[in-house]
């Protein structure tokens, strides 16, 4: 579903009530959340159409690749 500012008023009002009639709880959110930063949209999408398809053999190794492209993008 869309979020409530993309709704006009008798939109949101029409499925607030569908809502209400069939006791589901809305839960509201913040038009901002801190938990979404940019690089959550422009950094870790490049690491991770490098990263696609590779099979690392520990842990160690995709902290070291990951590494090593966070460091060739400053």
């Amino acid at each position: 579903m869309r979020s409530d500012e993309q709704l006009a008023s008798p939109q949101r009002f029409v499925w607030k009530q569908f809502f209400a009639n069939k006791n589901i709880t809305v839960l509201e959110h913040p038009p901002y959340s801190p938990e979404l930063a940019p690089c959550d949209f422009y950094l870790l999408p490049k690491i991770k159409s490098v990263l696609k398809r590779t099979n690392f053999l520990s842990v160690e190794e995709v902290k070291a690749k990951t590494t090593e492209l966070l460091n060739s993008l400053t």
